[in-house]
């Protein structure tokens, strides 16, 4: 016989576990730590979100109202009174590390804390690129220096050299135009003949 036992919406049920069926010494945990109450007194049949389970995949059980907390759910979602999902926040803007097991430090990977766990991987791997880049523009930074005074070295030898007075340019010009024999044919540019 298949007994149906109520676990949120949206987990896996392979990964559930069924709470009547656990042994007595399983029941002694606590899992609501805002009411410290243990998994013998959490009450099954309630349709209430308080008394809903989830079983972490290192094998501890939660209240939904004990992981929200710990996850920080109210810092994602709009939640009303009732502790109901109404809408999605900007996530927070500063570092997020990824949920942990309240009991044992294990990864929380839960279906339903999905954005809080993606947004502590988004700022890890933020934290990864910057350090990475960080490190490449150090090894960088000194060619970069010395780029940066050949080219002011080469910037003072430009303005030494003297510039060509005007008659010399002329002479140079009507030399270079006595040098060459126009073509009939195709006219020398505007550019050349300046």
């Amino acid at each position: 016989m298949l007994i149906y036992h109520d676990i949120v919406c949206g987990e896996p049920c392979e990964k559930q576990i069924c709470i009547v069926c656990l042994p007595d010494e399983s029941k002694v945990d606590i899992v609501d730590f805002i009411m410290q109450r243990t998994l013998a007194e959490i009450d099954l049949t309630s349709d209430d979100s308080s008394e809903r389970v989830i079983r972490l995949e290192c094998g501890h059980i939660f209240t939904v109202e004990t992981l929200d907390g710990h996850c920080n759910m109210s810092e994602y979602y709009e939640v009303d009174l009732m502790g109901v999902f109404k809408d999605t926040k900007a996530p927070p803007v500063d570092f997020q590390t990824p949920p942990a097991c309240p009991t044992c430090r294990g990864p929380i990977s839960a279906l339903r804390y999905g954005r809080v766990t993606k947004r502590a991987n988004l700022d890890i791997l933020e934290q990864n690129v910057a350090s990475t880049m960080s490190s490449a523009l150090e090894q960088v930074s000194p060619a970069i220096e010395e780029f940066s005074a050949k080219l002011e070295d080469a910037k003072r030898e430009a303005k030494a050299i003297p510039l060509q007075n005007q008659q010399r340019r002329q002479t140079t010009s009507t030399s270079f135009l006595n040098a060459v024999e126009p073509d009939s044919a195709r006219s020398l540019s505007h550019f050349l003949l300046k």
